[in-house]
């Protein structure tokens, strides 16, 4: 196989909103994320949330119909569009690790202060002023919660041996996050472990569910199954049917101050 080029404007181009679509429609991620979380609001009688890196709303929606008020920090126009549809969510156009210099009022302080799948986006450098800024913005008696996926998953194991073949960094997972909020000055705890999958008709239909993982590469991803499919095959589960399933297990984890 030829090596990969980078499209450093992968991120921009048409072909990223189809294949975030066509991956979060195989998936039960958000649906298990959001019932957790639910539950937890229930449990403990929460009425505003703080959703740092709300991204594309289909979580904050699902936790606007059992909140008073979600705030929500996120830097991208579509996104923000999005999310200002739910009548009980303000939208906050900042990007997250700088909110704690911008003199943001907020009506009443959030119990919980939520960044989902959001940590991998920050440098190490921001990692200490954005918890700051989180736990100043958190009312008395509220919580700081992270959601990353747990290492050593299937979904784990399946990326991390197909990016170290393409000499790609991976970025983001529980042991890195704690690593580096424990350097921080802060500790951590996990709450809860949540099981969901990423499902298909066949295994190569999974193997391109999964071409959002690979956006800098997905053309040569999507024509590379015959090469790298068998990788697929070993952490993934086929069904009698042909369908296919990847198992992916992801980590509530509470921020504590040291």
């Amino acid at each position: 196989m030829k090596p990969m080029q980078v499209n450093s404007d992968y991120y921009l181009s048409e072909n990223y909103p189809s294949l975030f679509k066509r991956y979060i429609e195989s998936t039960d991620e958000k649906k298990r994320i959001a019932e957790a979380l639910i539950e937890r609001v229930k449990d403990k009688g929460y009425k505003t949330l703080l959703d740092m890196g709300a991204g594309d709303g289909m979580l904050t929606g699902m936790l606007a119909k059992h909140l008073e008020r979600i705030y929500a920090v996120e830097k991208n126009q579509t996104h923000r569009e999005k999310l200002k549809k739910f009548p009980n969510v303000r939208v906050i156009g900042e990007q997250m690790e700088k909110i704690g210099d911008k003199e943001i009022k907020l009506i009443e302080k959030p119990e919980i202060v939520l960044f989902c799948y959001s940590l991998c986006s920050l440098k190490k450098d921001w990692i200490a002023p954005t918890l700051k800024s989180a736990f100043d913005f958190l009312a008395p008696g509220g919580e700081v919660l992270y959601i990353s996926f747990k290492d050593g998953c299937q979904w784990d194991l399946y990326t991390t041996e197909l990016y170290r073949k393409l000499g790609l960094l991976k970025r983001g997972g529980i042991k890195q996050h704690d690593d580096d909020i424990l350097n921080a000055g802060y500790r951590v705890k996990c709450e809860r472990e949540i099981p969901s999958s990423i499902h298909a008709s066949s295994l190569e239909e999974l193997y391109k569910n999964l071409t959002f993982f690979f956006m800098p590469f997905h053309p040569q991803y999507l024509s590379s199954f015959d090469e790298y499919g068998e990788i697929l095959q070993r952490y993934a589960t086929v069904n009698s049917d042909g369908s296919a399933a990847l198992a992916v297990t992801q980590e509530i984890k509470k921020i504590t101050l040291a």
